[in-house]
């Protein structure tokens, strides 16, 4: 299977923001045990053999260094606004 590698850090982020919300006002004690099961189990960031971000996460899809979207940049900059 493969799914665009700015996908990954973007599934991180809703359950990240409700387990530091949850351990900061010590709510929900077994979900945010639950959550964090779960997020460790979500796809990691690859990286390719130049040393970037995959634009694909998957490791055996190639890369088209002629034709890069910038939405892979979101795991660089998670949680960030950046404008061109």
């Amino acid at each position: 299977m493969a799914w665009p590698g700015w996908e990954p850090p973007v599934w991180r982020r809703p359950p990240a923001n409700l387990i530091a919300g949850c351990e900061t006002l010590g709510i929900e004690r077994e979900g945010v045990v639950r959550w964090q099961a779960k997020v460790v189990k979500m796809p990691p960031l690859l990286i390719n053999r130049e040393g970037q971000l995959k634009e694909w996460a998957n490791p055996q899809r190639g890369e088209h260094n002629d034709h890069r979207h910038l939405m892979h940049l979101v795991g660089a900059f998670d949680g960030q606004l950046f404008i061109f």
